[in-house]
């Protein structure tokens, strides 16, 4: 099933390499200013397809582009993380594109009424539980994939949608959406980015 949605479209700016701080903040402007909301149909998997321990919460605040907390039964608190994909970092610690990838997921579900699914993995070691997340037929998490606004990292198991985030990670590197129009910007050899190819 296809439905219409408001999503945020992130340009996919080319940078090339060696770039400087200017070119960064340039390029970040370009970013932030030419977000636009766009009607998209997007390939996603429809919530009444999801398994029968699915899950209707309200989130509470959004953390980060991968974290949020929710609440369960109308006042318990609970954290959770996206399972399978991993944002920049907009925390203690910031990451280029983190504060955009943060904005698009508090803009598109914070004070909403979402759907999550746990998995195989239920919680991870800082005691989050981790999560698919599902909003007026979107998977979420597939979502911030395939605008580029986060990666598939964290894979421990055979998830049950990892095979449709990896497709949509194979459009956002192919399209140079978000993080993928940096060059070597995501560390192919762990599950972040490398702040250091900024010059």
């Amino acid at each position: 099933m296809f439905k219409k949605f408001l999503v945020i479209s992130v340009p996919f700016i080319l940078i090339l390499c060696g770039c400087s701080k200017g070119e960064i903040s340039n390029t970040l402007e370009a970013v932030e200013t030419g977000v636009e909301l766009t009607e998209s149909l997007l390939s996603t998997t429809d919530e009444s397809n999801t398994s029968e321990d699915a899950e209707e919460v309200v989130v509470k605040y959004v953390t980060d582009g991968d974290t949020i907390s929710f609440f369960r039964g109308g006042s318990l608190e609970v954290k959770g993380r996206l399972i399978g994909i991993n944002a920049p970092e907009n925390t203690s610690k910031k990451e280029l594109l983190g504060d955009v990838s943060t904005k698009y997921l508090k803009d598109l579900i914070e004070g909403k009424k979402i759907t999550i699914e746990r998995d195989k993995d239920s919680t991870d070691k800082y005691g989050r539980e981790l999560i698919h997340v599902f909003y007026d037929g979107q998977n979420i998490n597939q979502l911030l994939v395939e605008q580029g606004l986060a990666r598939v990292a964290y894979v421990y198991d055979d998830y049950k949608y990892i095979d449709l985030y990896k497709e949509s990670e194979e459009i956002a590197k192919n399209e140079r959406r978000g993080i993928w129009s940096i060059p070597n910007y995501v560390d192919e050899e762990s599950n972040g980015y490398d702040m250091s190819v900024i010059q």
